[in-house]
């Protein structure tokens, strides 16, 4: 007795690892064996995928990819780095994130909108957001960030000086007991 197939819902077959090229899209294709005979039998032919780290020299982070040996030759050095001119919203909720990858910001210059909803931020480090003037809307609820005001002293830099566009600031969620005290205020 033949047992029937499994039928994948939309959703299971969504978390499935597919065999494509994420950079150029590439899949399986379905052909033919050709015997000398001339005898033919369906065939399935695979994309050649290799796992790939590409790492961007301006943005000092790395990106994996499951690229095809085909596409992998279509990149360019440096394909990576206009990401950062053009780049205007920049979603990173539910992540894993933490206080030391938070370096490639500093060089997302045109950057309007940014969400670091529920990562694992625990320490905003000073002058974080100092090239980001343009940002309009700053979202880093839920992560446990501490603002300490016992380590800030008046040279000391706030994370979120340089926000002078700013008009929404979401801390909600962090467990931050007090702000910067009078004398150095939250976006010194």
């Amino acid at each position: 007795a033949r047992l029937p197939r499994k039928r994948y819902s939309i959703l299971e077959a969504s978390f499935a690892m597919s065999r494509i090229c994420e950079l150029t899209g590439k899949g399986r294709q379905v052909g033919n064996n050709v015997s000398h005979a001339n005898n033919k039998t369906k065939r399935v032919f695979l994309p050649n995928l290799q796992n790939v780290t590409l790492m961007s020299e301006k943005l000092e982070r790395s990106f994996k990819f499951r690229v095809s040996t085909h596409g992998l030759r279509s990149v360019e050095p440096h394909s990576l780095d206009p990401l950062n001119a053009t780049l205007d919203t920049l979603l990173l909720q539910n992540n894993e994130l933490n206080s030391y990858n938070l370096k490639f910001v500093q060089s997302l210059y045109n950057l309007r909108e940014l969400n670091l909803d529920f990562n694992l931020i625990t320490r905003l480090a000073g002058g974080l957001f100092a090239n980001s003037a343009r940002m309009h809307d700053l979202s880093m609820q839920g992560n446990s960030i501490q603002i300490d005001s016992s380590s800030s002293s008046s040279e000391e830099l706030s994370p979120f000086s340089g926000l002078v566009e700013l008009q929404r600031l979401n801390l909600a969620r962090n467990g931050i007991k007090s702000l910067w005290g009078p004398q150095g205020g939250l976006f010194r």
